[in-house]
């Protein structure tokens, strides 16, 4: 019988990665978008905010899930005003603090095995030395991305539930066939993907094919526990991942965008633009871990095909 595997934000990035490729076992979603999950991905779905209501412990002692997965939360692209601050960063913390008080409650032959939980190498802020699971963390309380990796990751990381491990995957920037990337392909075809700002800092980042590879790795192996660096070995810089694009699709880069347009266009988000994450997956090294697409020129020519045809894009 086949493990089953309940996904909270399974109609996001991540989320439709996983439910595409873990083909060996029970998939479930839960989603405030949970009537197009079903449309689309034909799996049953649930109501995010219904299955995680303090009194729906029935659920999962019925359910009786092996693995949990939560890639929840609101996304980061909408502008930032206090607003949507607070949306983005509650839509995080509060479903974790209310799936780990309902695991808790529940008798311990009940409880999922593992529950995964998404997190960001953002954390780390401005890295431009290498840093990995080991490096010390700090909160940088002028870096909104910092502060909620950092915070979500210290409220999980309080409980214990006998039976249960916690796993938290810091994703570097995905490459995968989905909208931003198809968006930034689109604009590189036209000419309209520029170098962002003279910093040039460095980019850590994953293929899709490796992230549900990974996460396989981490149901597999009962001894895996804790954070882990998801990204590849072989970080590039933001020179390097704008030619990279620009190579994909037969163009050239044409303009640079200074820094102080990008903070006014996109005010405290710049920030991602300018700041280095130069990490290093060393857990995943330690656990023997093989990168299927561990080259970004490879990687984002492969999303190219999976998104496109090449004879009505390229």
């Amino acid at each position: 019988m086949s493990e089953k595997i309940l996904i909270f934000g399974a109609t996001g990035g991540i989320g439709s990665i996983l439910i595409n490729n873990l083909k060996n076992y029970e998939i479930v979603g839960a989603s405030p978008d949970y009537e197009e999950g079903r449309k689309r991905y034909g799996i049953r779905f649930f109501n995010h905010d219904q299955v995680l209501n303090k009194n729906n412990i029935d659920f999962f002692n019925k359910e009786k899930f092996d693995v949990i997965i939560n890639c929840a939360g609101h996304n980061f692209f909408d502008k930032w005003t206090e607003k949507k601050k607070n949306l983005i960063y509650f839509s995080r913390i509060d479903t974790c603090t209310k799936l780990l008080d309902i695991v808790q409650k529940m008798p311990q032959e009940n409880r999922p095995e593992v529950i995964i939980f998404a997190s960001s190498v953002a954390v780390y802020a401005n890295a431009p030395e290498r840093v990995d699971e080991y490096t010390k963390l700090r909160k940088d309380i002028n870096y909104f991305k910092s502060i909620i990796w950092y915070d979500m990751e210290k409220e999980i990381l309080e409980y214990k539930i006998p039976g249960t491990r916690f796993i938290i995957p810091r994703y570097g920037v995905v490459i995968a066939p989905v909208s931003y990337v198809k968006m930034q392909l689109t604009l590189t075809k036209y000419f309209l993907n520029g170098y962002l700002t003279n910093k040039n800092p460095i980019v850590s980042w994953i293929s899709h094919k490796d992230i549900y590879r990974i996460i396989e790795l981490f149901i597999s192996n009962k001894g895996l526990s804790g954070i882990f660096n998801v990204c590849s070995p072989n970080n590039i810089t933001s020179d390097e991942f704008a030619r990279a694009f620009a190579k994909v699709m037969g163009t050239r880069i044409l303009f640079r965008v200074p820094a102080a347009l990008l903070r006014l266009i996109f005010g405290q988000r710049a920030k991602i633009f300018e700041y280095s994450l130069n990490v290093y997956p060393r857990r995943l090294q330690e656990a023997n871990y093989k990168w299927v697409d561990d080259n970004f020129l490879n990687a984002l020519y492969s999303v190219k095909q999976e998104l496109f045809n090449y004879k009505s894009f390229g």
